[in-house]
């Protein structure tokens, strides 16, 4: 008999004990394939689930960490924002004249966002509403604070990095 079984953080799913040989090699971290204590002749195997809810979907991952793999669009983004930049002699960022177009102006704020945001968007652990889309559409709060609270950092701490 198969049963399947849902719980808050996964999935047990009661297998005939055959499937055991199969499945162990292809456990992954977290994951677990154990004779059922109450049914020997089945296969108990736990498989830890998150769910992740954006852009008017819910998808089902995996409970092992996402890979990190930086948005190229948003670090060239980030990039292409601090290049338009200069320093002072104190080593302040300077703007010399308001960039030419409106696209270029709403780019060169990404220049000032809090560095520990600008650290997980280059490390590729920034949350998965940001993008680089919604930096460009909306105001951007000049408040580091407010920053890490409208993009879900807000246990983050300064000089560290989102997970």
């Amino acid at each position: 008999m198969t049963r399947v079984e849902l719980l808050r953080d996964g999935i047990v799913l009661y297998l005939p004990v055959g499937h055991f040989l199969r499945l162990r090699p292809h456990l992954g971290p977290g994951e677990s394939a154990e004779l059922d204590p109450v049914d020997p002749a089945r296969l108990r195997l736990a498989l830890p689930l998150r769910l992740h809810r954006g852009a008017g979907r819910t998808e089902v991952l995996g409970a092992a960490p996402r890979p990190l793999r930086p948005d190229r669009t948003l670090v060239a983004a980030l990039r292409s924002a601090h290049r338009m930049l200069s320093h002072d002699r104190s080593g302040a960022p300077l703007l010399a004249a308001a960039p030419a177009t409106s696209h270029r102006r709403r780019l060169v704020r990404l220049a000032f966002l809090a560095p520990d945001i600008q650290r997980a968007i280059l490390a590729g652990v920034q949350p998965p509403g940001l993008t680089l889309a919604r930096l460009m559409e909306g105001d951007l709060p000049l408040s580091w604070a407010r920053q890490r609270q409208m993009f879900s950092l807000v246990g983050i701490a300064p000089g560290s990095t989102a997970t």
